[in-house]
């Protein structure tokens, strides 16, 4: 085999390898892209659900407030009831 056979396998050879390279490459590329589109979209979707999960801890808080409130009127009225079943009765 002569020098040139010699330099123009290799040459033939990593141009395979660079081609091959490029295809992997391009592949690579695309699945880094994909995944950089998922992980954008997790954070919007973990964005509306923290803003969500914030609106509904605040309705619970104020829903608490009113149940408290509503128990402390039903005991003032109970305990008004109960004076004056005694004061009748």
């Amino acid at each position: 085999m002569s020098r040139l056979e010699i330099v123009q396998r290799k040459y033939t050879d990593l141009l395979a390898d660079m081609k091959r390279m490029e295809r992997e490459h391009i592949k690579s590329k695309k699945r880094a892209d994909q995944l950089q589109k998922e992980k954008d979209a997790s954070r919007s979707e973990l964005g509306k659900m923290t803003t969500v999960k914030d609106k509904l801890e605040k309705l619970c808080r104020e829903l608490q407030k009113d149940n408290k409130k509503l128990k402390v009127g039903v005991q003032e009225m109970f305990s008004l009831n109960m004076k004056a079943d005694m004061v009748t009765g």
